[in-house]
């Protein structure tokens, strides 16, 4: 009786060994899958921008009128108390209605330097500028400064103190969102 007990009970505490060994099997291949996954979904993730106090990129880029913008020489101009740098887009919607705002806030502030870097084709950056009669430049989008930006969509806009400080990145679309914007810069 007492061989068969003992039987019985390598038979419960194997079985109990492989169940053990089966979990920990399943765990360490449901890790392996997780980052699998998570690799394969890390091109997917959308940018946020760069942070509040990362040095901005420089960049020179030609404007819808021919002239050659550079970031550099808008940030150490006197004259300009802050630059706002705006990602947009032609065939964005809420770009649309965000360029009266826009535009109303360059008239309001001319302390301020705004270039606007638009992903669109020349003559439609060319035929929105002539529309919507802007006081600043519209640059063509350039992919490297984009991805330098990281910038997640349109409208995307930074505020750059003059020592290529990044002052605030974010989405911005109507003009009170611009004045508080300026109004309360981070230090």
């Amino acid at each position: 009786m007492m061989k068969k007990q003992n039987k019985y009970d390598y038979i419960i505490l194997g079985s109990i060994f492989l169940l053990l060994i089966t979990n920990i099997v399943l765990f360490l291949r449901m890790n392996q899958l997780q980052n699998a996954i998570l690799s394969a979904l890390t091109p997917y993730t959308i940018p946020v921008g760069l942070q509040t106090g990362a040095k901005s990129p420089l960049f020179t880029a030609e404007s819808t009128d021919g002239d050659r913008i550079s970031l550099q020489d808008l940030l150490t101009n006197s004259e300009n108390k802050y630059v706002f740098l705006v990602f947009s887009s032609t065939t964005c919607s809420a770009c649309q209605q965000f360029w009266p705002e826009l535009k109303r806030f360059a008239e309001n502030h001319p302390d301020l330097a705004i270039i606007m870097m638009s992903n669109g084709e020349q003559s439609e950056n060319e035929t929105m500028q002539k529309e919507q009669d802007f006081p600043f430049p519209i640059v063509a989008w350039d992919e490297n400064v984009a991805n330098e930006y990281k910038v997640p969509g349109t409208p995307y806009l930074y505020l750059l103190s003059r020592d290529q400080q990044v002052l605030f990145s974010g989405f911005a679309d109507e003009i009170g969102d611009l004045e508080r914007i300026i109004n309360d810069p981070p230090a």
